[in-house]
């Protein structure tokens, strides 16, 4: 029974090698292929006509005056919103809404956190003095 086991392992050790040697003769007669070779062909030549026309409109947007003041603008507009007092309004406002929400939080909580304190006559009703039994 042992060497049938043997034989079959040996068996299917040589049928999985071959497979991969078929399997890389597939892969490597599809990569030297002239059908590949000719759709690389093609993408390339399509990816450079792509970058040509990306090239020569980035040439226009920057020649172009009108989208250089409307450059200009917003580098100017965007100068005026960082500006430092802008910038304390935001953080004003944002330490005000902060606050707020803080607030209105612990509001919220401190019934949950006043149900669940233990009172004054639950703690002594809890309190076992020695010798005795709890009560009930």
């Amino acid at each position: 029974m042992d060497t049938d086991n043997k034989q079959n392992s040996s068996e299917l050790i040589s049928e999985l090698n071959k497979l991969g040697e078929n399997l890389s003769n597939l892969l490597r007669a599809a990569w030297e292929s002239e059908e590949r070779r000719s759709v690389e062909r093609e993408i390339t030549a399509g990816l450079e006509q792509l970058n040509q026309k990306l090239s020569d409109t980035a040439e226009r947007i920057r020649n172009d005056a009108a989208l250089n003041q409307a450059r200009r603008t917003a580098k100017d507009a965007w100068r005026t919103a960082h500006g430092p007092q802008v910038v304390n309004e935001i953080r004003l406002g944002v330490l005000d809404t902060l606050k707020a929400i803080n607030d209105d939080l612990a509001r919220r909580a401190a019934p949950a956190q006043e149900a669940s304190a233990p009172r004054a006559t639950d703690r002594a009703a809890d309190t076992v003095v020695e010798g005795e039994a709890k009560p009930e």
